[in-house]
């Protein structure tokens, strides 16, 4: 991680960076936006020389060097590669007092050697007198050389930490900036995968839950895990097909929090589990795979931070499920010897190969008087109203039913003997002939 530069001390030079950073000129059809180059951008700070970031063919990390908001709303981010590398996404944080970093995509508006200037995509500037922008990590595409983790895992995106904080405020109608080192957390070995559950019997449909995870450890020690921020992107398929459009979700975890599965099945099992557990709750807990447990070892803490629905129509060849990708951890809060921490964390974009098999063994799981206690527990008081009524209905006609129940084992025991019968009274009338 770089180091930050100090607070600007040079105001005039900083009035001049800001001015020439958010200027954004609009061609003649007003259709069109052009952007300022990133070196004109960087070279209207003082103190910048291009000679302190020098290339390296060899070195594929990420520097954020600076940043600025535009006119417009929108925030730059200005980066150093030292081997002309694209970034990829960033994550920020924008909350006032507090740490909630979000992912956004970055674009690349300009190139030059080294130096790339991106808009973080979806980010818009507050409108607050004071603004923060709180940068935990950065990314780039994976490369091959960049290695394979374990299992059925593959990386789509490279974290760098950054650990800056810059402070925009606006004073008198000037903007200026600030900006200080801040700690991160880095992810040292991670592991993406999911479990499979039966929702129970069903007549058309066989219907189970996928619980996801991402089981990792980190360079600092951790001994009471409080909260855990996850991003991933979830696609949903039908027999191979993505139905609409990829959706980039936020997983908000607590050590208080529990998942489920739904079992609304018949005579259903339902699991229920801990959004945040350690790794050998996990394993005990779980009816893992010899291949996951091996891919776990090592690991410490897991989060649950996701369900989704697999659904197959017994009747026609119709599958759906979802495709969870680009798990990455984004904030932890914990506790370690007596001490509060609330980080953000450098983690890499990572995911299980979706079309691998769960990483537990058969949870067919049958549970009937489990079930027909949620039932009963779950069902509205018409329910129970319904069930008293049958029972009043059914000691009602409890004698009738008997004497009929009589009869009619009486009529089936006279059909049964009657050629028994028969045959004796044929005999009979054989032997007193004689």
């Amino acid at each position: 991680m770089t180091t930050c530069k100090k607070i600007v001390t040079a105001l005039a030079a900083v009035l001049l960076l800001l001015t020439c950073l958010c200027l954004r000129t609009f061609s003649a059809t007003a259709e069109e936006v052009r952007y300022t180059a990133v070196l004109d951008d960087l070279q209207t700070d003082a103190t910048f020389r291009a000679e302190d970031y020098p290339a390296d063919a060899s070195d594929s990390s990420l520097q954020v060097i600076q940043i600025a908001e535009s006119v417009n709303g929108e925030l730059f981010v200005y980066v150093y590669s030292p081997s002309g590398r694209a970034a990829t996404s960033v994550n920020i944080s924008t909350a006032i007092n507090d740490l909630n970093p979000k992912n956004y995509a970055l674009v690349r508006l300009d190139q030059n050697g080294v130096f790339g200037k991106y808009r973080a995509e979806g980010l818009t500037v507050r409108r607050e007198t004071t603004r923060y922008y709180d940068i935990p990590s950065i990314f780039r595409a994976w490369e091959e050389g960049d290695g394979i983790p374990e299992g059925e895992n593959t990386v789509t995106e490279i974290s760098y930490a950054v650990g800056k904080q810059y402070t925009a405020k606006t004073e008198n109608g000037t903007v200026t900036y600030s900006c200080v080192d801040t700690e991160t957390i880095l992810v040292t070995d991670k592991y993406c995968g999911y479990v499979r559950y039966s929702n129970g019997f069903k007549l058309t449909t066989i219907d189970k839950c996928d619980s996801w995870y991402v089981a990792f450890t980190t360079d600092k020690k951790i001994e009471k895990l409080i909260e855990a921020d996850v991003y991933f992107i979830e696609e949903r398929y039908m027999n191979g097909a993505v139905i609409g459009e990829p959706q980039s979700k936020y997983a908000y975890l607590t050590a208080k929090q529990t998942g489920k599965t739904d079992a609304d099945g018949w005579f259903s099992k339902q699991y229920e589990w801990e959004r945040i557990e350690s790794v050998a709750d996990f394993t005990a807990n779980e009816d893992l795979t010899d291949e996951t447990q091996a891919a776990l070892r090592g690991k410490e803490w897991v989060l649950r931070f996701t369900e989704t629905d697999w659904e197959e129509n017994k009747g026609a060849p119709i599958r759906t499920y979802s495709k969870i990708t680009d798990v990455t951890v984004l904030r932890l809060q914990f506790e370690t010897e007596g001490k509060a921490y609330n980080l953000g964390v450098v983690d890499n974009k990572q995911e299980k190969n979706p079309d691998a098999p769960p990483d537990n063994n058969d949870t067919n799981g049958r549970d009937f008087w489990g079930w027909l206690k949620r039932i009963f527990t779950n069902a509205p008081w018409w329910v129970w109203l319904i069930v008293a009524a049958g029972v009043v209905v059914l000691l009602m006609l409890v004698k009738p039913l008997a004497q009929f129940v009589f009869f009619l084992l009486k009529g089936v025991a006279i059909i049964i003997t009657f050629p028994f019968r028969a045959i004796v009274a044929a005999i009979n009338r054989r032997n007193g002939k004689k």
